[in-house]
């Protein structure tokens, strides 16, 4: 046989291997004991059969080969056995494997988290039961139902409270009586709270609140008297921190004054002469927001709570500064509450600056509800 050239060499396919032929399924066999004590056994066939027995001759009827298929195997529901741990627990352990594999630093944290996921959610599913549903669905309706019907009667009676406390607050400013009137608009005060209230009435509760709040905390010392007391030689240190908070700390002052808003400072400063001295009376930036961007002089009227008060050395000599906290600075704007404070709100000889003009105008520009 001649040779061929290995280029021309064809490889025959490899066949697969045949599959194994099913085994034929065993012929059903039947076990009989007879009357004698003896076993009557063969194979069973598709027809009805009478054997009989070699000892005694009795004769035996054997069924058939069933010609029905076999039943299906019904999956049962999965019920906890007897002493097996309860859901909560297997919950709990599979929030520990899971807390365990986030420690992991391999790249088969993310594998075995995803499996401890998937058994978690398994497990819940397991848990749901119709009957747990439905129990579930029923306490969140009550629960919500309870909770609106509470937050219907808690919004019922803070109206009662607002309209009650704000008729008997107005009687109390028109009679002067500016301690019951600071309790009632108190009371107004957290109503409009409650209610989450930002209209223009609600807008005057809170205002008219804060401005009798701050008559009934006035710091009774006067700028002169502060400076007088502070800068005395005779006065220690001691005794100005023990003065500063019995007199001073947490007090309100009410300013009538012209100042300029700062460029982009924070704070806003007002340069008081007293005899030798100066007194600097720091304002938040703040309180002039709803004035815009302007450099020209405003003519206000505002109220703070004494923060601090330090001695500070410039360039202009030594001075005292008074330091006002800066989330209780606010522009006032009631004429009913400045007859506590003595200011006049009529003048004669400047009307277009008077102090009515002034409350008028910052009235407006913190939108509330003329009165």
């Amino acid at each position: 046989m001649s040779d061929i050239p290995a280029e021309q060499k064809v490889k025959a396919p490899r066949r697969k291997p045949k599959r194994p032929a099913k085994a034929t399924e065993a012929v059903p066999r039947f076990q009989n004991e007879c009357l004698c004590g003896k076993k009557v056994e063969g194979d069973r066939s598709t027809a009805v059969q009478l054997v009989t027995c070699r000892n005694c001759q009795r004769r035996h009827f054997i069924l058939p080969i069933s010609t029905y298929p076999e039943p299906r195997r019904i999956r049962k529901k999965y019920r906890r056995k007897k002493g097996e741990a309860p859901i909560s627990q297997k919950l709990s352990a599979s929030l520990r494997r899971i807390s365990r594999a986030l420690g992991l630093k391999t790249a088969a944290a993310g594998t075995a988290l995803r499996s401890q996921v998937k058994f978690l959610l398994w497990q819940c599913w397991q848990a749901l039961t119709p009957l747990r549903l439905t129990i579930v669905s029923i306490l969140l309706v009550i629960g919500v139902g309870g909770y609106l019907a509470v937050r219907s009667q808690q919004q019922s009676r803070a109206f009662a409270v607002l309209r009650e406390a704000t008729a008997a607050g107005e009687q109390a400013l028109v009679e002067k009586r500016w301690t019951e009137a600071t309790e009632q608009f108190q009371l107004a005060a957290q109503a409009v709270r409650d209610l989450n209230r930002t209209d223009p009435f609600a807008l005057d509760v809170l205002q008219k609140e804060r401005e009798l709040r701050a008559i009934q905390g006035l710091c009774v010392l006067s700028p002169g008297d502060v400076i007088e007391e502070f800068a005395s030689s005779e006065t220690t240190m001691l005794d100005r921190e023990t003065l500063f908070k019995l007199q001073l700390a947490n007090r309100w002052i009410v300013v009538e004054t012209w100042l300029t808003p700062p460029d982009e400072e924070e704070t806003a400063t007002q340069r008081l002469p007293i005899g030798t001295q100066t007194l600097e009376i720091e304002w938040p930036a703040h309180v002039l927001q709803p004035f815009g961007k302007t450099s020209d002089k405003l003519h206000l009227l505002m109220a703070g709570q004494i923060q601090e008060l330090t001695r500070v050395d410039g360039p202009q000599g030594a001075a005292w500064r008074l330091k006002i906290a800066p989330n209780s600075a606010f522009l006032w704007s009631n004429p009913e509450t400045c007859a506590p404070l003595g200011f006049e709100l009529e003048s004669e000889w400047m009307p277009e600056e008077s102090l009515q003009s002034v409350l008028k105008r910052q009235q407006k520009l913190l939108g509330l509800e003329e009165s």
